[in-house]
């Protein structure tokens, strides 16, 4: 069976989340604390944040489907605000706020989590999402991903 856009992204999010404390929580011997750490974790979840928002903004703009389990029910090719520079500025966004979490334990063995996590979005939503979307939008979505990279 394969995990190919079975998982909600926030449910994804969410098992990191946790990984992330079971991490710290175990490995706390290497929980660093450090000036300012809370005001530049929640500093960096909001960036997240106003990622995840201006990228379902564009999509509401342009009334197409934001569902990410059905990237074929996609009405039109989102090009335009924040996809000028990421094609995937949610997932993204959603990196960006486990990185803020990963700042808010203060464990630098995290960072592991957030790789792996970039690579099970690669591998079990983006790809299938890419497919999907080349399918349906033909040489406009090629011609897309050569202008913009998947993440940064």
């Amino acid at each position: 069976m394969s995990l190919e856009l079975k998982i909600p992204p926030a449910a994804v999010m969410l098992f990191f989340m946790v990984l992330m404390y079971f991490i710290s929580s175990v490995f706390s011997s290497l929980n660093i604390d450090f000036m300012f750490q809370m005001f530049l974790s929640v500093e960096t979840a909001v960036s997240g944040f106003v990622l995840i928002v201006a990228a379902s903004y564009v999509f509401n703009e342009k009334g197409t489907s934001i569902n990410p389990m059905k990237p074929e029910s996609a009405s039109t090719l989102v090009i335009n605000g924040i996809y000028k520079f990421t094609r995937n500025p949610m997932y993204l966004g959603i990196a960006v706020i486990l990185f803020a979490w990963l700042i808010f334990l203060g464990n630098i063995l995290n960072i592991i989590n957030i790789i792996l996590f970039i690579l099970y979005m690669n591998r079990y939503q983006i790809i299938p999402e890419e497919r999907a979307l080349e399918k349906k939008f033909g040489d406009d979505y090629l011609s897309y991903k050569t202008k913009v990279k998947r993440w940064l």
